[in-house]
């Protein structure tokens, strides 16, 4: 089911998918040449097995909190390019629109910025289920050192949630 099948969800639905059709369609290209199973252990999902057309690369199933769950399908095809579907459980409908909503755009935010190469996307080095700020940031660069996101000589392209 998609955010069309909530209540009031249609226009929802029209968000995310010009978010995925215009905004982050080239980042999400990127998606390809990444690990899907690092992906899934970074948001704490997991890959389903079996894909409902051929141009599936990978499903993944993630589950922010119960009865919410999603399945973010991404397609790549020679003729129409890179998508990325978002499906919801049908166990979801409990939870209000808006919410589905923010969870779906908030996933296909960080999928884009794992696509642009803006996240760390490999497997963590730590034993812990938490990886060290290090891991991410190699070299010890932080980000925005010392600058404030949108002020003069910040970095401009930080205004995605």
């Amino acid at each position: 089911m998609t955010l069309g099948h909530f209540e009031a969800g249609g226009g929802w639905e029209a968000q995310i998918r010009q978010y995925v059709r215009k905004k982050y369609r080239q980042d999400l290209a990127g998606l390809a040449s990444i690990d899907p199973g690092a992906l899934a252990g970074l948001f704490r999902g997991e890959l389903v097995a079996g894909r409902p057309y051929a141009s599936i690369q990978w499903v993944l199933r993630v589950a922010p909190f119960r009865p919410l769950e999603l399945f973010l399908l991404f397609d790549q095809d020679p003729e129409f390019g890179t998508d990325l579907r978002v499906f919801y459980a049908r166990k979801s409908l409990a939870v209000p629109t808006e919410d589905a909503y923010v969870f779906a755009w908030d996933y296909v935010a960080l999928l884009a910025r794992y696509g642009r190469g803006q996240f760390f996307s490999g497997k963590c080095r730590s034993r812990s289920r938490v990886a060290a700020f290090r891991e991410f940031c190699p070299g010890g660069r932080r980000p925005h050192a010392g600058r404030v996101p949108g002020s003069p000589g910040g970095d401009p392209g930080t205004s995605d949630p």
